[in-house]
């Protein structure tokens, strides 16, 4: 039987160096082998998770701020609370602007007063105007006389015209005053969560309520 020394000559000294290898400590025959999982290939959603740290930004973000001055007499809400669009959120002590309604509403009708006896001045001046008028045409007054006429109804006009304007001021302050009383109840216009609310009860400085409303 012939030796093919091309082969076996290779196997011994593969042998020689795992041999070698063993004693060396290059082969670890205590390691244990490494665990695998297969499976059949097959078409398969592959979904991935990525943890990451971040910051949730609000969609919306309303600061409010009382528009009017005065004790803070009711606080509805606290930090971190969800609210409905139109609740209340805050309220201010009232008894001011009420007082301001009060005195608007007698300036208004003091105004209308003024008004209507300036009215009735022109009237009377006109009345004047016309009788003095036809008494010139005969003769029997004097051209001061009717040239004082004229001027009462200039007077009477310019009167009349300023009453008007100092109603429709008197009407102005009126409207603000009930504004003014409304702005006292501070309502959500959105709803969100309450992320910063910095009022304290009988505070009489203006305070600020910050709200956002969050779409994750």
């Amino acid at each position: 039987m012939k030796i093919n020394y091309k082969i076996v000559l290779p196997v011994i000294i593969l042998v020689i160096l795992a041999i070698v290898a063993k004693k060396q400590g290059w082969i670890d025959s205590n390691s244990s082998a490494i665990e695998v999982t297969t499976g059949y290939i097959h078409k398969r959603t592959v979904v991935e998770s990525v943890t990451a740290s971040g910051k949730i930004q609000p969609e919306v973000e309303v600061k409010m701020s009382p528009e009017v001055s005065g004790e803070i007499i009711e606080v509805h809400v606290v930090d971190g609370q969800y609210v409905e669009e139109g609740a209340l959120l805050v309220k201010i002590n009232q008894d001011l602007y009420e007082s301001a309604i009060t005195r608007s509403r007698a300036a208004v009708n003091s105004a209308k007063a003024t008004v209507a006896q300036s009215k009735a001045s022109l009237i009377e001046a006109n009345k004047l105007w016309e009788r003095n008028k036809v008494l010139f045409e005969k003769g029997a007054i004097s051209q001061q006389e009717y040239d004082a006429a004229q001027r009462a109804i200039t007077v009477a006009e310019l009167q009349k015209e300023s009453a008007q304007y100092n109603l429709q001021s008197a009407e102005a302050n009126l409207d603000e005053a009930y504004k003014n009383l409304k702005r006292t109840s501070i309502i959500a216009p959105i709803s969100g969560t309450v992320t910063q609310l910095n009022v304290e009860t009988i505070c009489k400085v203006q305070k600020q309520i910050w709200m956002r409303h969050t779409k994750i």
